[in-house]
């Protein structure tokens, strides 16, 4: 999975509709995001996660305030979205996780390639063949709390482990 794009609007420290667009995919595709404590790096890294899974890294405070307060406080019918845009197997989708003030979810994903975007069967299913459950904190963890990474050895991780490196 490569990350192409992503967008949050009203997410937790970000007021109004962001984008961040990723290095593009090539031999040396790194994106560095680099802030002062408290400009918002973990609430980026919690935006995919949380668009992809629907759960944040552990050490998240207050995952019930996803919302944008300053935001809510403007407008109760508003809504907070999480879009993100990746390739994988050689096909942009896009991912998209929203709850409106009123704590109603919504969860979309869909196939970018061709002229209109197709919506994906089973869209958490296609997500987890991606990056499994048992291994997604592997893929996305926050440093400071890397000693929180499962270690284990249970047997969804294993069975995880081996799908995911096709063996």
């Amino acid at each position: 999975m490569f990350l192409v794009q992503l967008k949050v609007c009203n997410f937790r420290g970000f007021y109004g509709t962001q984008t961040l667009v990723f290095a593009p995919v090539g031999a040396k595709t790194v994106t560095i995001i680099h802030g002062e404590n408290g400009a918002g790096k973990t609430n980026l890294l919690n935006a995919i996660f949380w668009c992809l899974t629907n759960t944040f890294t552990p050490r998240l405070s207050n995952p019930e305030l996803l919302f944008n307060k300053a935001a809510r406080d403007e407008d109760k019918d508003s809504e907070c979205f999480v879009e993100l845009v990746f390739i994988h197997e050689d096909r942009e989708y896009q991912a998209i996780r929203t709850v409106t003030g009123r704590n109603e979810s919504r969860f979309g994903l869909y196939h970018l390639n061709d002229d209109v975007p197709r919506p994906v069967a089973n869209p958490q299913q296609f997500i987890e063949r991606i990056i499994p459950k048992a291994l997604s904190r592997w893929f996305f963890f926050d440093a400071e709390a890397i000693g929180e990474l499962e270690l284990s050895g249970s047997d969804e991780f294993r069975r995880s482990l081996r799908r995911i490196l096709g063996f």
